[in-house]
C-alpha cells in the first residue's frame, strides 16, 4: 500500500492508479479512503464501470443503499448506451 501512495503522490492525475489505490484501500477495509479514490478513477473511460461497481460495494458496506443502487443504475445505463 505505501509503494500505491507514493505512485499517487508522484503522479497525481493518473486515474488509473486512483483505481489501483481504490481496490487496495477496498482490499484493506479502508473504505472511506477506497470511495474517495474511486470517485476520481470514474472519470477514468478505461476505468469507470469498474470504479462504480466497487463505489456500489462501498457505499454498501457503509449502509448507504441509496447510494449502491443508484451508483449501480447509473452503471448499468452507461455499460447499455441508455441515457
Amino acid at each position: 500500500m505505501a509503494e500505491g501512495q507514493k505512485r499517487v503522490e508522484k503522479y497525481p492525475t493518473d486515474l488509473a492508479i486512483r483505481y489501483e489505490m481504490g481496490v487496495l484501500y477496498f482490499q484493506a477495509g479502508k473504505i472511506g479512503e477506497a470511495i474517495q479514490e474511486f470517485q476520481k478513477a470514474r472519470q477514468n473511460p478505461n476505468k469507470k464501470l469498474a470504479a462504480m461497481g466497487y463505489l456500489a460495494q462501498c457505499y454498501g458496506r457503509r449502509k448507504m443503499f441509496d447510494l449502491a443502487a443508484g451508483t449501480l443504475q447509473e452503471a448499468i445505463k452507461e455499460k447499455t448506451g441508455v441515457r
